[in-house]
């Protein structure tokens, strides 16, 4: 992850004070990296008073399900979107830039291209790398997360 850690990452992504969300819901493939992680995000989102709900899918449906919902700009369904791919390059246009997180610059160069907006903004947090699979956190444009710009709420 080079740096990046996914408490530091998280925390920047969070709800300013002065917004009323209290809820998150987060999408995810059912893989044991990111069940491991799911830990990790509870202890944050019990630190932020947030109320975190997890919608696993199995790999087969999350490709399409989460194209159908992005495309279609079905917000509400996923605020973040976990997965083990590659897929943010298709996805990227539906998603919001993270290049105003200050954890992003410790990323290794190169390790976000596949997720740039046709910006060159990227459009991820990386959560872990492990044996060459790296597993990344979007946003979708209707995440409650980006309304107040990145704060480090730590």
């Amino acid at each position: 992850m080079a740096g990046l850690g996914l408490a530091a990452g998280l925390s920047a992504l969070a709800p300013s004070a002065a917004s009323a969300t209290t809820d998150l819901t987060i999408c995810y493939m059912n893989h044991p990296v990111q069940t491991a992680n799911l830990a990790i995000l509870e202890k944050w989102a019990k630190k932020q008073d947030i109320n975190l709900t997890k919608t696993p899918m199995s790999y087969s449906i999350y490709l399409p399900k989460i194209t159908q919902m992005l495309a279609s700009n079905s917000t509400g369904q996923c605020d973040i979107i976990w997965h083990n791919d590659d897929w943010g390059q298709d996805w990227a246009q539906y998603l919001v830039s993270t290049a105003d997180i200050p954890e992003i610059k410790n990323v290794a160069e190169g390790q976000l291209e596949p997720f740039f907006n046709e910006k060159g903004q990227p459009t991820t947090v990386p959560m872990a790398t492990t044996a060459g699979i790296f597993f990344h956190l979007l946003l979708s444009h209707g995440s409650c997360l980006r309304s107040g710009g990145a704060q480090d709420l730590g």
